[in-house]
């Protein structure tokens, strides 16, 4: 073994100068230079395996036997309802920003690193502005003997959300049910949907970007749709949904909708409670007996100061108690579904979803189709399992059927090892306003580049668009015509935009994507797969955050930015070379959902 200095930092914007001669980690960034490693980087050269190898910890973690039981067999209530994948590792929700999965995966490739070079620290300093990354470091330096020393910048710590604010929350559906409760009808549904209220287009027409033409497809058949009511700063109250929702029912149609909090009473909210202070009681009494078991085998490291703080919020938290409250209203709306009608949902493996697959099971109603709405991004991993699960898992949470919508998300379904005869071909309905084979321009020499800055939902990574496109500009002397457009749930405020010379865009997508050359948006941005089928140039913001998220990972080369340098020259020099890949399936006629629904045998 090597003896050898550490630094390491989350940019390298925060590199202490008395790093001297250490070997440099870069946590955060893809960015390399001399003597500089990236953790993200060291990640992807090896995506396959380190993905595998976090969702077989994962699934090995379910697998911890306490008293002669597993783990996941302790997590499940009293009806079987298997609560672990409601917990923060049964759902895997890397993409959240306050997710520290993928900080597990660079610990990974980090001691791997230093395995393979035959390299032992004899000293680490970090700078960093997350405590969760000291906290890990001087934990493992503590228990190695090693001297680790830590320069906190801006650092702030997660606020704890309060159990009795969110019980007070979800109260207030109770005292609203007083007044608004629905009226009830006979259900005679031939189909029951199940989706978030969100992504809908204005007006007094139920018109949805998720199900999109297919609403029209089902005006002469009976359907009871059900969302679950989704509130951001930005978007409308409970009060201002339930009156969209009247004017939806108002329509002369054989269509009713409903929030399903509209049917959560006193004896439901009671029912919440006692089921969270049941999964509570028995978190308490399993959570010291796993402390052992937050370590990775194979490379001794303990990873809890990244998963504990998550992991038993999710079983003892606020997270807990909102989950309790989704699998409530999800087992209502199944017991008061007609047992022959077919049911559709959104399927993102969300908590609330496991427990409409749970109680549609239990209570045997007629077949399920989980819908993935856009795509099976690689390291998404609510998609993905450990090659275990499939024997063991599968049937709990998997429905009959999913609704698979193109070639891509199926080739991503195959490799992961679902099995083929629940992948269903249907039309992308998200996508059905493009054309049935991406376009591919002419590339002309223009004197002006117009570019496209798509939004991200997290306004910092916005923002870090905003300060890249702009130097990227300047630097590269780029006439160019920059367009702002808006995340649709996350807006950011136009103060921001005062600094810039950029117009937000007020087209709908279509229209503006047809005036654009360049999409400039982040590595996890959807919106990449409408520019790819409209044929523009792609620039996606290489986040080390997320490894490479991106939707047309495989498909597109030279896809990714990691800085201004990298931007300009993409834009001066560059266009994307597009692989001939048939990548979703459009057509208009949808006939391919019709046969899952109509003729599909029972």
């Amino acid at each position: 073994m090597n003896n050898v200095s550490i630094h390491i930092s989350d940019k390298i914007s925060t590199i202490a100068s008395s790093r001297a001669k250490s070997l440099t980690f870069i946590w955060d960034e893809f960015l390399e230079e001399d003597n500089l490693i990236s953790l993200a980087s060291l990640v992807e050269e090896k995506a396959a395996f380190y993905r595998a190898e976090f969702l077989s910890w994962t699934h090995d973690f379910s697998q911890t036997k306490i008293n002669g039981t597993t783990l996941y067999e302790h997590l499940k209530l009293e009806d079987d309802l298997p609560f672990w994948w409601a917990t923060s590792l049964g759902q895997r929700f890397n993409i959240n920003a306050a997710s520290s999965i993928n900080d597990v995966i660079k610990s990974m490739a980090f001691f791997d690193y230093l395995a393979q070079e035959k390299l032992y620290p004899n000293s680490i300093n970090i700078t960093t502005e997350r405590t969760a990354l000291s906290d890990f470091f001087k934990q493992w330096g503590k228990r190695q003997g090693i001297e680790v020393n830590v320069m906190l910048v801006n650092s702030s710590k997660k606020v704890k959300k309060s159990v009795l604010v969110y019980a007070i929350y979800i109260f207030r559906f109770v005292v609203y049910g007083v007044f608004n409760q629905p009226k009830k009808q006979s259900q005679q549904n031939e189909f029951v949907f199940f989706d978030i209220f969100t992504h809908l287009k204005k007006g007094d027409e139920f018109n949805s970007n998720y199900w999109t033409k297919l609403v029209k497809a089902l005006e002469q058949n009976s359907v009871q749709w059900n969302h679950l009511y989704y509130k951001t700063r930005e978007r409308f109250s409970y009060l201002n949904a339930l009156k969209r929702i009247w004017l939806f029912n108002a329509k002369k149609n054989l269509h009713k909708h409903q929030l399903l909090e509209q049917n959560f009473n006193l004896v439901a909210y009671l029912k919440t409670i006692k089921r969270f202070y049941t999964i509570r009681k028995r978190a308490k009494k399993l959570l010291p007996k796993l402390s052992k078991d937050f370590v990775c085998p194979n490379r001794k490291v303990d990873f809890s100061p990244w998963l504990k703080e998550d992991f038993v919020d999710s079983l003892t938290g606020q997270e807990a108690l909102k989950n309790c409250f989704y699998s409530v209203l999800l087992e209502n709306a199944v017991k008061a579904t007609r047992i022959n009608a077919k049911g559709v949902y959104l399927q993102e493996f969300q908590p609330w979803e496991i427990a409409l697959v749970h109680y549609w099971k239990k209570e045997a109603r007629n077949d399920l189709i989980g819908m993935p709405h856009s795509t099976h991004r690689y390291w998404d991993l609510r998609y993905y399992f450990a090659e275990k699960f499939f024997s063991h898992y599968a049937r709990d949470i998997f429905p009959d059927h999913i609704a698979v919508n193109g070639d891509y998300s199926y080739e991503r379904c195959i490799e992961n090892g679902y099995p083929k005869a629940i992948l269903k071909p249907v039309e992308a309905l998200r996508y059905l306003h493009h054309p049935t084979t991406p376009l591919k321009r002419k590339n002309k020499e223009k004197a002006v580049l117009n570019l496209l800055i798509c939004c991200d939902y997290q306004s910092s990574t916005s923002e870090r668009l905003f300060e890249v496109v702009d130097q990227a500009i300047k630097v590269g002397k780029i006439k160019c015509n920059v367009k702002v457009r808006m995340h649709p749930a996350f807006p950011l405020a136009e103060e921001l935009f005062q600094q810039y010379d950029f117009e937000i865009s007020k087209e709908d997508m279509v229209t503006a994507l047809q005036g654009t050359d360049w999409v400039i948006t982040s590595n996890l941005s959807a919106i990449a797969l409408d520019a790819y089928y409209q044929g523009c140039n792609i620039a996606q913001l290489s986040d080390g955050l997320y490894f490479n998220l991106s939707p047309l990972r495989g498909v597109l080369n030279e896809l990714l930015f990691n800085s201004t340098e990298e931007l300009k020259n993409m834009l001066l020099n560059k266009k994307n070379e597009k692989d001939s890949i048939s990548y979703f399936s459009i057509d208009t006629k949808i006939k391919k959902w019709g046969n899952l629904l109509f003729n599909h045998k029972t």
